[in-house]
């Protein structure tokens, strides 16, 4: 069963350097041919096959977030204190304040807040920021598996340290969690055929109540990795020509001189 798993998996570990041709002729064929499938089969079969390297990275991972009392991180004890808010004018204990309405930049506050009416804030921050750090994560994983065609296990740490970055360190939640969102639509765009890119229509909302920069970078990640798929075989200077062009457009911006 586990080679017949690993035959049909649409992607190779770094240890094997044959492409998936060579090593599962019928596995390319289905991934070639079953253009419905592939996206979210080549999900399913890499999280059979090596389900318990996942959930030993994923327990690594996480490791930060249990190893001292409170998890420092910028802005995530506001976060806790407006979830603790909310709370008081759900209860009507805090009169004269009251829940504005808002429509991004708070999934995380609403993540928070449900899971601290069930188990407690304290224990709800570890959850939230878990479930944060996760998605984070295995999206940017999922999003190098499409890139590449292969696992990258030898990067796993580079990823690591890559979750625990600036934005987590300055405790943008909702914004990390825009971009964890993001990094599987760019899969899901670079993998997916036919019916699965309509999938991105759930993911841009999602991402919306997390953070609108979150959005900017799944549509226009998204929106390139279809075009160039499409494009760069009859015109493969497209893509070099898109970079010089974004590259044109931000240097003079980047570098004009500031006024007083």
């Amino acid at each position: 069963m586990a080679d017949e798993n690993k035959r049909a998996l649409p992607v190779e570990s770094h240890g094997d350097e044959r492409s998936v041709g060579e090593t599962a002729p019928n596995a390319a064929q289905e991934v070639s041919g079953g253009a419905d499938a592939s996206a979210l089969a080549a999900a399913a079969h890499f999280a059979q096959a090596y389900w318990t390297m996942v959930c030993v990275f994923s327990a690594i991972l996480l490791i930060p977030c249990f190893w001292r009392r409170r998890i420092a991180a910028g802005d995530l004890a506001s976060h806790t204190y407006n979830a603790w808010l909310a709370q008081l004018v759900e209860r009507g204990q805090a009169p004269g304040l009251w829940i504005a309405r808002q429509w991004n930049n708070i999934f995380f506050d609403i993540l928070l807040l449900r899971l601290g009416n069930l188990v407690g804030l304290n224990f709800a921050e570890k959850i939230a920021v878990c479930f944060a750090v996760l998605l984070f994560f295995w999206g940017a994983f999922a999003l190098v598996v499409a890139m590449t065609r292969r696992i990258p296990w030898f990067l796993v740490p580079c990823l690591m340290i890559f979750t625990y970055g600036w934005t987590f360190q300055m405790g943008f939640l909702n914004y990390y969690i825009s971009l964890g969102l993001a990094f599987f639509g760019m899969a899901l765009a670079e993998r997916g055929r036919g019916w699965q890119l309509s999938m991105l229509l759930v993911l841009v909302p999602l991402t919306w109540i997390a953070h609108p920069l979150g959005v900017v970078l799944l549509i226009g990640g998204s929106a390139y990795l279809i075009l160039a798929k499409r494009l760069a075989q009859r015109h493969p200077w497209l893509p070099l020509g898109a970079a010089g062009g974004f590259a044109g457009f931000h240097f003079p911006l980047y570098f004009r001189p500031l006024r007083s």
